[in-house]
């Protein structure tokens, strides 16, 4: 199945269970859309994805790049 639009149910999902685990799920989420960031088909969905996640993650962000 393939979603339309960027917000979708299930990249609200995603990004929900990465927040409630940001270690492990949060951190393969993150390397995940980071590694697929060279894809052009599919660059801006991750890219949108990857920029929600980050702006929501606050503290977690905070401990992983310091």
């Amino acid at each position: 199945m393939y979603e339309e639009y960027h917000k979708s149910a299930l990249s609200e999902m995603l990004i929900e269970r990465a927040l409630k685990n940001p270690y492990v799920v949060g951190t393969a989420f993150y390397w995940g859309l980071k590694s697929n960031l060279y894809a052009k088909v599919s660059y801006e969905r991750f890219y949108v994805l990857l920029e929600q996640f980050l702006h929501l993650s606050g503290r977690y962000l905070e401990e992983v790049w310091i």
